[in-house]
């Protein structure tokens, strides 16, 4: 798919679900409440949850592109 190519709504719709419960998941582990975490594991889930918002966001900025331009 070249960078400019349209993002259909149902296959963002099909990234966004599994990204919900990664990020749900990520979430949990960086508040601690599955169990206490030591430093290596607390960055690396920090960085994972940055990924996953700039994947999200990659998304949602390219959803809204999509239905903004002219057909």
């Amino acid at each position: 798919m070249k960078p400019s190519a349209d993002l259909p709504p149902d296959l963002a719709h099909e990234l966004r679900t599994p990204l919900t419960g990664i990020y749900t998941v990520l979430n949990l582990l960086e508040e601690q409440k599955i169990g206490k975490l030591n430093d290596t594991q607390a960055s690396l889930v920090e960085q994972a949850l940055e990924d996953c918002t700039r994947l999200r966001e990659c998304i949602d900025v390219r959803v809204r592109k999509d239905s903004t331009e002219p057909d």
